[in-house]
C-alpha cells in the first residue's frame, strides 16, 4: 500500500475540524440547547434514567398498586397510603423527595440604592423556580414570603442545588450573588429538628464590586407541611382541596364540575363536556389502546416468527446442498468424509462460482432437488449416506467459529428435523403468500388503529348528539312550562 501524505493531512484537518466544532458545541452547549429547543437545559440526567428504565419497567409499572397494600393499618403512620415503589427508590436515591424552602432572607446584598429583587433557584434537572419580586427594597435585609418545594435526590450523583440573587432591570436582569449547597447536606437538615435553619455565605458575582460584609441568605430546610398531603394521593378522579381549618376534603370529579362551572376569562359560563361522558371516552381509549398493544404484539411476533422459522429452513437446506455438492465432486477432486463446516463452505462459494450464470442444474455443482432429497430424506429412502461416511446430521446455524467461541460449545445449532427438503418444497411453492401475509399484517396496525380511533370519534359525536337532543327537549319543556304560567297565571 502507497502512502500518500496529501490523503494523510486531509484526515488530519478532518480530525482537527471535527474535534473543535465538537468543543465549541460544549463549550456553548446552552446557546446550543436553547437554538435548537427553546430550553438551555437538559431536564434528564441518569438518575432519571435509571428510575424510568429499571424501577419503572420504561414506563410500564408506576407501583400505584402498592397503595392497595400500604392502606392496611398493620403499616408504620411513615409508610401510611405511600407507593411503595417510590419509598424504596427514595431509600435509594433514584426517587426524589420533596424538601419546603422557607423563611428567606437575604442581606448586604452588593448593590447600591434601592432594586428590584427576586430569587432563582436551579435544582438538578428540572425547571428554574422563583420568587416574587421584592420592589424597591434596600439591599441590607430583604424577605421573600414564598415557600418553594423543592425534589431532591439521596444521592452523590445529584447534582447541587444553584440559589441566585437577581436585580430586575428595564431588560434583563443583573446577577448579583449565588451560592451552591449539597443536595445530600439540604435533606439531612430537613430531617434533623435542631439543622433546619442555615445562613449560607454567598459568592458575588461582580469580582470588580468590593463590600465590607459578604452576602448572606437565610433558609429554613422543613420536610413537606402540605395540607393536603398531595405526595400520598392516589391517582383518582378526585379533587382535594384545604379547608380553613388545616385539614383537606376530598370531592369526586363530577360533584366538582357541578359545583364549580367552567368559565372564560371575562367570567362567563362555557359550555363543557359531561364527566360521565368523558369517563366513558377515556375508557374506550383505554380499551382501544389495549386492543392495538395487543395486536402489534402478535403480529411482531408472528412476523418475527416465520422470519426466524425461514432462516432455519434455510440454513439447513443449504448444509444439505453443500453436502450434495461434496458428494457428487468426490470423484473428482480430493474430498474426504466426514467433511467439516468451512470445508463445506468452501465446496459450497467455489460451486457457486463455477456454475453462476450457466444457468445448469443437475451438475454436481448445482444439485437439483431431487438429488438433495437423496441425502436430505435418509434414511427414510435407504440411503445409507451418513452412516457410511460418519458424517454429523446437520445443523441450522452450526460450524461458525465466532458463533462457538461466543457460547463455548461445538455442538452449536438447531438440529435439522427430518423431511425439511420436502416442506422446504412446499414451502417455496406458499413463499409470495406468506411474504404477502407478512406485509399485511405489518400493514394491518395501521388499520386497527384507524378503525379504533373512528369507532371513538363515532362514539363521541353519537354522545354529543344525544346531549344536544336532551338539552333542545329540555330547553322545549321549559319554554312550554313558562308558556302556561303566562296563559293561566
Amino acid at each position: 500500500m502507497v502512502f500518500d501524505p496529501l490523503k494523510f493531512v486531509e484526515e488530519i484537518v478532518v480530525i482537527c475540524v471535527v474535534l473543535v466544532a465538537l468543543a465549541l458545541i460544549w463549550q456553548y452547549r446552552a446557546r446550543v440547547l436553547l437554538s435548537l429547543t427553546g430550553d438551555d437545559k437538559l431536564h434528564g440526567n441518569c438518575l432519571d434514567c435509571l428510575w424510568f428504565g429499571i424501577f419503572q419497567c420504561c414506563g410500564s409499572c408506576t407501583g400505584e398498586w402498592t397503595r392497595c397494600l400500604t392502606v392496611c393499618p398493620c403499616f408504620p403512620p411513615k409508610w401510611r397510603r405511600k407507593n411503595l415503589v417510590k419509598a424504596f427508590g427514595q431509600l435509594l436515591g433514584f426517587n426524589s423527595h420533596n424538601v419546603e424552602l422557607k423563611n428567606i432572607v437575604v442581606g448586604d446584598l452588593p448593590f447600591d440604592g434601592r432594586g428590584d429583587f427576586y430569587l432563582s433557584v436551579s435544582c438538578s434537572s428540572n425547571p428554574d423556580m422563583v420568587t416574587s419580586l421584592a420592589e424597591e427594597k434596600l439591599p441590607k435585609v430583604v424577605h421573600f414570603p414564598e415557600i418553594l418545594t423543592l425534589k431532591l435526590r439521596n444521592s452523590p450523583l445529584e447534582g447541587s442545588v444553584c440559589i441566585t440573587i437577581k436585580e430586575l432591570n428595564v431588560l434583563g436582569s443583573q446577577e448579583l450573588c449565588q451560592v451552591h449547597i449539597n443536595p445530600m447536606s439540604i435533606l439531612h437538615w430537613s430531617w434533623d429538628a435542631n439543622e433546619k435553619m442555615k445562613r449560607f455565605e454567598m459568592k458575588t458575582l461582580d469580582i470588580s464590586i468590593e463590600r465590607e460584609t459578604p452576602p448572606w441568605i437565610l433558609l429554613e430546610f422543613d420536610e413537606p407541611q402540605e395540607v393536603r398531603e398531595i405526595e400520598n394521593l392516589r391517582d383518582a378522579d378526585i379533587v382535594r382541596t384545604a379547608t380553613k381549618d388545616n385539614r383537606y376534603e376530598e370531592v369526586d370529579l363530577k360533584t366538582y364540575k357541578q359545583q364549580y362551572a367552567l368559565l372564560d376569562p371575562s367570567g362567563h359560563a362555557m359550555d363543557e363536556p359531561m364527566e360521565e361522558d368523558l369517563s366513558e371516552i377515556r375508557q374506550l381509549r383505554s380499551c382501544a389502546a389495549w386492543c392495538f398493544a395487543c395486536w402489534n404484539c402478535w403480529t411482531t411476533l408472528l412476523v418475527i416468527a416465520y422470519i426466524g422459522f425461514r432462516m432455519y429452513v434455510w440454513s439447513c437446506y443449504r448444509r444439505f446442498s453443500w453436502l450434495t455438492m461434496a458428494r457428487l465432486n468426490k470423484g473428482q477432486s480430493d474430498i474426504t468424509f466426514p467433511i467439516s463446516f468451512p470445508d463445506m463452505e468452501n465446496i459450497g462459494q467455489q460451486c457457486q462460482a463455477e456454475v453462476e450464470g450457466t444457468g445448469l442444474e443437475g451438475v454436481p455443482c448445482n444439485p437439483n432437488v431431487t438429488q438433495v432429497d437423496e441425502i436430505c430424506n435418509e434414511p427414510d429412502n435407504g440411503g445409507t449416506f451418513f452412516q457410511t461416511t460418519q458424517q454429523p446430521w446437520p445443523r441450522a446455524f452450526s460450524g461458525y467459529q465466532w458463533l462457538e467461541d461466543i457460547t463455548g460449545n461445538n455442538q452449536v445449532g438447531i438440529k435439522c428435523f427430518h423431511g425439511l427438503c420436502d416442506f422446504r418444497t412446499e414451502l417455496v411453492k406458499w413463499e409470495f403468500s406468506l411474504i404477502f401475509l407478512c406485509v399485511f399484517l405489518v400493514l394491518s396496525n395501521c388499520g386497527v388503529r384507524f378503525c379504533c380511533n373512528s369507532w371513538i370519534r363515532q362514539r363521541r359525536a353519537s354522545k354529543q348528539r344525544q346531549r344536544h337532543d336532551e338539552f333542545q327537549t329540555l330547553k322545549k319543556e321549559t319554554r312550554e312550562r313558562t308558556s302556561g304560567r303566562g296563559l293561566f297565571g
